[in-house]
């Protein structure tokens, strides 16, 4: 077997997208999930691919994305962002990533570790609490299983008690900025969490409330 060398030391971000022009090459069904989750990211998507799967096209015809019924030109790239190649050809993701880094654009391609710049974690989503999981690109369809037994970990409601932590931060910050990290801690600390995911959702925001005022 062939000696592979390090995987790369991968400096995790979070991107705000709202409003930021994103091309996507490739518009079948993994085009059409990465599509759907820059819109709901808030990105400009712009597609380019000479055909559609269903989910592109209904994204184009609800006017959430301009699709671009035709094969990939190197001039797609200018104005872009980012850039995702999910083409069913690897030349096609070839010339992407090319055209990409010739212009000093960040760039992914699908299932493809040596031709991106930037990897897309497996995602838990319990928006706003989003758990990222990556392997470096050493082996993508292990994080996509570390997902789905994660899935499992996190409670539906997790993301409406951060949320709710949001809110309570927000008062405090606005009160004193400088009890901001104290509160915090004694957010997460407290009962706050158990109480919620049990169903008190009253016990819950009074535990938290009481904390803003006693930090």
């Amino acid at each position: 077997m062939a000696e592979v060398g390090p995987w790369p030391d991968l400096y995790p971000v979070g991107l705000k997208l709202e409003g930021t022009p994103v091309l996507v090459v490739g518009a079948g069904s993994v085009g059409g999930r990465k599509a759907a989750r820059l819109v709901a990211a808030g990105a400009r998507v712009t597609i380019v691919a000479p055909e559609a799967g269903e989910v592109v096209r209904a994204l184009a015809d609800a006017g959430k994305v301009t699709w671009h019924g035709r094969v990939f030109d190197d001039g797609d790239v200018e104005g872009a962002a980012l850039v995702i190649s999910a083409a069913p050809d690897r030349e096609i993701n070839e010339k992407v990533a090319r055209a990409a880094r010739g212009r000093g654009v960040w760039v992914n391609v699908a299932d493809t570790p040596e031709l991106c710049t930037f990897y897309l974690p497996a995602v838990v989503d319990r928006s706003p609490l989003k758990v990222a999981i990556s392997t470096s690109g050493a082996c993508p369809a292990y994080a996509r299983q570390l997902r789905k037994r994660l899935d499992g970990v996190f409670d539906p409601e997790a993301g409406r008690f951060v949320e709710l932590l949001g809110r309570m931060r927000e008062k405090v910050k606005a009160d004193d900025p400088d009890r901001v990290g104290e509160a915090s801690r004694a957010f997460v600390e407290s009962e706050a969490e158990e109480k919620w995911l049990s169903g008190d959702r009253t016990g819950a925001r009074e535990l938290l409330e009481s904390l803003v005022d006693e930090t």
